[in-house]
């Protein structure tokens, strides 16, 4: 995972299933980002991914469709 605005960088690390979604735990490699997020994915279709992310603790939670 690449975030060139906030000058960080990282990577997911696949951790399972949760129902139909992968799941993958974030761990921030370089900069000064929040560490520790968990991305669950679900395949919509051949074109689009729900993905969702969140930050145990944190108020953080976001969720995007994302299209190629």
């Amino acid at each position: 995972m690449a975030y060139p605005t906030l000058g960080c960088f990282g990577r997911l690390i696949p951790t399972g299933f949760v129902a139909d979604r992968r799941v993958y735990l974030e761990t921030i490699t370089a900069g000064g980002c929040d560490t520790g997020g968990t991305w669950a994915v679900k395949v919509v279709n051949s074109t689009q991914l729900e993905v969702h992310w969140s930050l145990a603790g944190k108020s953080y939670d976001v969720t995007a469709v994302v299209s190629r």
